[in-house]
């Protein structure tokens, strides 16, 4: 565990991406409130409390503090403007491109993972393939609502009956946190990007396969 966390955290830092740090460092966080050692967390508490204290007497024009918080927006900024970072770094401007283009096709859309009839959206300067950055939004621009139809009832059944087993089923005990961490991530990366519906990525083979660990334990169960 702790050489991997070494490693895709080194990753993560790396590759840039905001929204897999913020999620990663979310579901991290909810997952040591859920699973971790309640001393522990105690004595972490603690300790932060008491270097609140003493911090102001070691540094009382939070010089150091201010050189980190800088450093850490420098970061999450990339060097955008604070109106782009409203506008989620330009996807605010893609949708409505999106839906303009979903207008054209709303049954059935353009093809699987195109969102306009000619597969390019002109957006932020430029004409380029995009994606909708959106997973259900592209969903529906490149397969309509007949596609978003099937994927509903394709995903949401399965999943739903998934649950009810893992709440019943011993095995289920050991796989729900697992199910329940990873479906948080993925409910989060989808917001942002096309997730595990684009092409064939590590996200996408991981997803299916988790689905598929939770979907066998209805399986056991009938």
């Amino acid at each position: 565990l702790w050489p991997a966390a070494v490693v895709h955290a080194a990753v993560l830092l790396i590759a840039l991406s905001r929204t897999g740090l913020g999620l990663a460092v979310l579901m991290l966080g909810l997952l040591t409130i859920w699973r971790g050692s309640r001393i522990a967390m105690a004595i972490a508490g603690v300790g932060i409390s008491v270097a609140m204290v003493v911090y102001p007497v070691v540094d009382p024009g939070f010089v150091a503090a201010g050189d980190a918080l800088g450093a850490t927006g420098q970061y999450v900024s990339r060097g955008e403007s604070s109106e782009t970072m409203w506008t989620l770094t330009g996807r605010t401007e893609l949708w409505q491109a999106v839906w303009t283009s979903i207008a054209e096709s709303p049954i059935v859309g353009f093809g699987y993972h195109v969102a306009s009839s000619d597969g390019v959206l002109d957006v932020w300067g430029r004409p380029a393939v995009r994606t909708a950055h959106n997973l259900l939004l592209h969903i529906l621009a490149s397969t309509g609502l007949v596609g978003l139809g099937l994927f509903a009832f394709g995903l949401i059944r399965p999943i739903r009956r998934a649950v009810v087993a893992l709440r019943r089923a011993d095995p289920g005990r050991r796989l729900r946190p697992l199910v329940v961490v990873v479906g948080g991530w993925y409910f989060g990366w989808s917001l942002l990007s096309e997730s595990f519906m684009g092409p064939l990525q590590p996200e996408s083979v991981c997803f299916f396969a988790i689905l598929g660990l939770a979907v066998a334990q209805t399986c056991e169960r009938s």
